[in-house]
């Protein structure tokens, strides 16, 4: 493999490099995302109204809030389908739950008819078809367990007629640290898990081992080999079952970061970005690029493309963002686009898109939640443009957690006490 890097050097994003100087012309909640009607602290700005309430429930831009079922969720993570949605949710008074969301009724409901599911630490939801959902999660307590920390992936299946609940089965993973699975797929029969350094695939029939019963089907499937520098895997991306990203980073403390993205084909998993974490950076790892970086978020946006949020230094704020484009003939290519932070003061925290020159991002300040629209980013000329989410001139003051989509007729953008769906391009 070679790799071809383009817009900045592969160690890292730096200063020099060229800013994009997007427009800000029609900011959410004013003229610009620095209006003070987006902060959480401006008192005299209302909340998103009832969506009972005989007025708007879209924003100008198209975002419409769809009703929940109680007041107190947060919406930790969505995955949408075509005409159907789960999310994983939290609240105080029902600690973790699974919702769904049919397109027919435009309303949330628990799966389970309000089953509980006591899991404070669940990591993130999937589903291949409206009649299966995946989510994952770790224990909570701090000690270990007798074989170490434990993570769980739970595979729920919806009722077929006389049966009237759904039907759980449930896998734990070990492992010698503190980690948190997560689950995806790309098919109901290319389904996976990441937890403790390794990348495990459904190989069987999940109902065939119930909870810690008979041979488990979750097969590990690639086992990272570097013992002093272990990756820990963050979550996968993909758009089928020959074009799947999983990405991880290396290093603690003052050692790194190193980011890690690895990709799945037809030929198997091949690493794309790797290092080898250093005091004070990443250094080089033989026949790869480096990125001395953690990602914040990240999308697969069609074969072979790869879009990622680099995450700032010490907390500090990056919006450096990065894009991985695979050749016919096996190379790479790898580009960089310096942080907009200068002139749209916001942190990126999710993206999604189906096209690198139509781009998706959640962004926050404070506790609020905006969305932005990425156009041509990679070229010169290219703009971020808020997509606003004011409902009857009230822009949304709740923090938001994930950006995700099926089309630009099918995008959802969730959190605290939200559920924002976009249906028109």
């Amino acid at each position: 493999m070679s790799t071809v890097i383009a817009a900045a050097v592969a160690c890292a994003t730096s200063p020099d490099e060229e800013t994009l100087a997007p427009s800000t012309e029609l900011g959410d909640g004013g003229t610009s995302v620095s209006d003070a009607a987006v902060m959480t602290d401006a008192p005299a700005v209302p909340d998103v109204p009832d969506v009972d309430a005989a007025r708007p429930t879209c924003s100008e831009a198209g975002w419409c809030i769809t009703p929940l079922p109680d007041s107190d969720l947060t919406l930790q993570d969505i995955w949408p389908l075509p005409n159907h949605a789960f999310a994983l949710a939290s609240s105080d008074s029902r600690g973790t739950q699974i919702l769904e969301w049919r397109r027919s009724g435009n309303q949330w409901s628990y799966v389970d008819d309000d089953a509980r599911i006591g899991v404070p630490l669940a990591s993130n939801v999937w589903s291949p078809n409206e009649n299966e959902v995946y989510y994952a999660f770790r224990d909570s307590g701090a000690a270990p367990n007798a074989g170490g920390f434990r993570g769980y992936v739970n595979h729920g299946r919806r009722p077929q007629p006389p049966e009237t609940a759904w039907s759980w089965t449930r896998h734990s993973f070990d492992c010698d640290v503190v980690d948190l699975p997560r689950v995806l797929g790309t098919s109901a029969d290319d389904v996976y898990v990441t937890f403790c350094k390794k990348i495990y695939r459904l190989k069987a029939d999940d109902g065939d081992a119930g909870s810690d019963g008979g041979t488990s089907p979750w097969i590990p499937d690639y086992i990272d080999n570097d013992l002093t520098n272990p990756v820990t895997f963050d979550g996968a991306t993909g758009t089928g079952g020959d074009d799947v990203w999983f990405v991880g980073r290396r290093g603690s403390g003052r050692q790194g970061p190193c980011a890690v993205v690895i990709r799945k084909t037809s030929t198997g998993y091949q690493p794309i970005v790797d290092g080898v974490p250093q005091r004070g950076g990443c250094g080089a790892r033989a026949g790869l690029p480096r990125i001395a970086a953690t990602f914040t978020a990240w999308s697969a946006l069609a074969n072979g493309r790869f879009v990622a949020v680099l995450a700032g230094v010490l907390g500090g704020v990056s919006n450096d963002l990065v894009k991985i484009a695979a050749s016919n003939g096996g190379d790479y290519a790898i580009d960089f686009v310096g942080s907009s932070y200068s002139s749209m003061p916001v942190t990126f925290t999710g993206v999604w898109g189906a096209s690198e020159d139509d781009l998706w991002f959640l962004a926050s300040r404070g506790q609020s939640g905006v969305v932005v629209r990425g156009a041509n980013i990679w070229n010169d000329g290219g703009t971020f443009q808020y997509s606003t989410l004011v409902l009857n001139g009230a822009p949304n003051t709740q923090r938001l957690s994930t950006i995700r989509g099926t089309s630009n007729n099918n995008l959802w953008a969730v959190g605290v006490d939200r559920a924002f769906h976009k249906t028109s391009p």
